[in-house]
């Protein structure tokens, strides 16, 4: 079940994705913010799951390592995307400029 919930919301994620990156909307700047949610949802799933009575989700896991992990999926998931992983689309007419990510 918890699994299910995090596999929709990463499919809702790439979908906004996407239609932002089709409508020359997507910001590489703010991609990661949107995957911080996942992220963060995760680790507070993970923490209910494995952690002990006593345990706080971000004690385990520090905003700098949420942070982190956030803006690695968010680089990671445009690259697949951008090679037709899902869904393909016309890559030349909607490309983002590889150096907004560095």
């Amino acid at each position: 079940m918890m699994l299910t919930c995090i596999v929709g919301s990463s499919t809702s994620i790439i979908q906004n994705v996407k239609r932002r990156i089709k409508n020359n909307t997507y910001n590489p700047a703010l991609a990661p913010k949107l995957w911080g949610y996942l992220v963060e949802a995760g680790a507070k799933k993970y923490v209910k799951e494995f952690g002990g009575p006593n345990d706080r989700w971000n004690i385990i896991f520090p905003k700098q390592v949420r942070d982190a992990v956030a803006k690695e999926m968010a680089e990671d998931y445009f690259e697949r995307i951008s090679n037709g992983e899902y869904d393909p689309y016309d890559a030349e007419k909607h490309s983002v400029d590889p150096k907004l990510f560095e």
